[in-house]
């Protein structure tokens, strides 16, 4: 028996019956499913407010998310795959907002820069989340210089996640260094994009703040913008060793997602994901911002590894064990892709050539065989 079926009369004839009886099956069929739409739409409605009042009563864990990098490491990316929906709490992004005139104050002391954030920053944060199940999103690099990224922790703690986005160092400096040439002021002061970022020159310490990876002013100035940008990268990274170190004890959450490749990234920011309870699969990426052009035998790689190695002897990384392995034990460099002009067995011997022969350091290179 069929619900949507309609009792044909046997008496019809064979030349015509099955035709007649499909035609009159299929409007039952249709009319049924036209008079159902109404009650399956008010029904989903109803689930879909149930849903939306579901989470309007929740209070998110917590109520930032921000992100720590150096910029053109995948935070634009990142920003919009985080606000996409499924979480339980309502993202509001803000992608790189900063407080009034906050990129140029002038550093005075951790206490002041507090005071600063306390004061300007936090209440307009807080004015892009009113309802109490909403959460601020801004995995941009703006509050990079001074204290402000501190100040944020100590001073939202459990209400703050912070996401490190960290991309293999050699592309965010060949990326950077493809238009600039220092992240300081004191060679670009007419592009305002390394305002942005911090430098370890004594005469923009007074403005931007310490940092922690110290450069005497005359090696600063022999780097190539490669270096200054290898520099860059890692006082991220030894910013943000320190940023978790100081708050083990508080609660601010962290998390990190480190990346290479495309499906690196795309991994990462699905268990991060996962991690805050959304609960959707595994989508496809949007490259928003394109840095850098990859292209078969484009790079040379040898030169890079020059570059990388010479840098690290001028800044003496070597004698603190600690943070070498911090900056190149744990993250090696990946030099897998096809960009690289080099073989396998050239990049080798430039990393002994240029390592003075130490097998020691050949680890901590990702090769594509």
């Amino acid at each position: 028996a069929c619900c949507c079926c309609i009792k044909i009369p046997e008496t019809l004839s064979m030349n015509g019956e099955v035709k007649t009886r499909k035609w009159l099956v299929v409007t039952a069929f249709l009319s049924t499913v036209l008079l159902s739409l109404p009650r399956w739409h008010q029904s989903m409605t109803t689930k879909s407010k149930q849903e939306a009042n579901r989470h309007a009563n929740t209070t998110a864990p917590f109520k930032f998310i921000f992100g720590v990098s150096t910029g053109h490491a995948g935070s634009t990316t990142s920003q919009n795959t985080t606000l996409r929906d499924g979480c339980p709490f309502t993202s509001i992004g803000a992608f790189e907002y900063t407080a009034l005139n906050e990129l140029t104050w002038k550093y005075e002391s951790i206490n002041r820069t507090c005071q600063r954030v306390n004061a300007s920053l936090i209440p307009r944060l807080y004015q892009f989340i009113p309802e109490k199940n909403q959460v601020f999103v801004d995995l941009g690099h703006y509050h990079n210089r001074g204290a402000v990224l501190e100040c944020l922790a100590d001073l939202l703690q459990d209400k703050a996640v912070f996401v490190r986005i960290r991309r293999n160092r050699y592309d965010i400096a060949m990326s950077f260094s493809s238009r600039y040439y220092t992240p300081c002021l004191t060679y670009e002061i007419e592009q305002d994009h390394p305002v942005l970022s911090i430098c370890p020159r004594s005469t923009e310490q007074r403005q931007a703040g310490p940092v922690h990876l110290h450069v005497r002013d005359y090696i600063w100035d022999s780097f190539t913008p490669f270096q200054r940008f290898l520099w860059y990268a890692d006082e991220m990274e030894e910013k943000w060793h320190v940023l978790t170190a100081k708050n083990r004890t508080k609660s601010p959450q962290f998390h990190e997602i480190t990346w290479s490749s495309s499906d690196e990234l795309k991994q990462g920011l699905f268990e991060l994901r996962q991690s805050f309870g959304c609960n959707d699969e595994q989508q496809e990426i949007d490259k928003h911002k394109i840095h850098i052009t990859h292209k078969a035998g484009i790079r040379n790689c040898s030169d890079m590894i020059r570059q990388d190695l010479e840098y690290r002897h001028l800044m003496r990384y070597s004698f603190d064990k600690k943070r070498y392995q911090r900056l190149f034990g744990e993250f090696p460099q990946h030099l897998d892709s096809s960009d690289c002009k080099d073989s396998d067995d050239e990049l080798m011997r430039a990393i002994r050539q240029y390592s003075d022969g130490s097998e020691e350091v050949l680890y901590e290179w990702v090769l594509a065989s």
